[in-house]
């Protein structure tokens, strides 16, 4: 009994401790934006867990000009994706970029929530921060008719699925988050790893 609560007390840690990445590799990618008022949604990786997002991992453009950027989460609801919180940025840097969340400010998702971001930036031909590639089949839609100040929403603001799409042509971009589990979601891991311990003894 003594060494099953120990491997529960050191599951629980480690998931704490370490969190778990959710999102597109944040590697250099040789694509990005000039588009400007537009949002886009990774509809091909929705979150796997509930829990807070802790911090954002992003590749950013060496050739970047627009440097503010909101990142964003979305839920999908009838109709269209729903605003659930955002962390708003101006980026400093280029290159493999990780931006700490303040535990005040951390995004508190649900399983199926996606990540998104959106650019406000007003000038056309300015270079973006977020890269990206051209790909079959890719995970992110986004504003069709951009530029559109309509999907600039407030948390809770929903955007039309509608207006909203991958253009013929797929995209995957270099941004994720670290997820920390919420309690309900550790002790469901804390019990099938106590499951699979007993699997593995008889």
């Amino acid at each position: 009994m003594r060494k099953l609560l120990t491997v529960i007390i050191l599951m629980v840690l480690s998931t704490v401790s370490y969190g778990v990445m959710w999102g597109d590799d944040a590697v250099y990618r040789s694509q990005v934006d000039q588009a400007w008022s537009i949002t886009f949604i990774n509809t091909g990786m929705p979150s796997q867990i509930s829990g807070k997002i802790s911090q954002w991992y992003l590749y950013v453009s060496p050739v970047m000009v627009d440097n503010y950027v909101k990142l964003q989460v979305f839920r999908p609801v009838s109709g269209g994706y729903q605003l659930i919180g955002q962390n708003v940025f101006t980026l400093s840097s280029t290159g493999s970029v990780t931006l700490a969340v303040a535990e005040t400010q951390q995004i508190d998702i649900q399983a199926g929530d996606m990540l998104g971001f959106h650019y406000n930036g007003p000038t056309y031909l300015a270079k973006r921060s977020i890269v990206f590639d051209y790909v079959e089949n890719g995970n992110y839609i986004y504003s069709l008719n951009w530029p559109t100040t309509a999907h600039d929403v407030s948390i809770n603001g929903i955007i039309p699925s509608s207006d909203m799409g991958d253009g013929g042509r797929g995209r995957n971009y270099s941004l994720a988050a670290e997820v920390i589990p919420e309690p309900a979601t550790i002790a469901l891991l804390c019990i099938g790893g106590i499951m699979l311990r007993k699997s593995r003894v008889f």
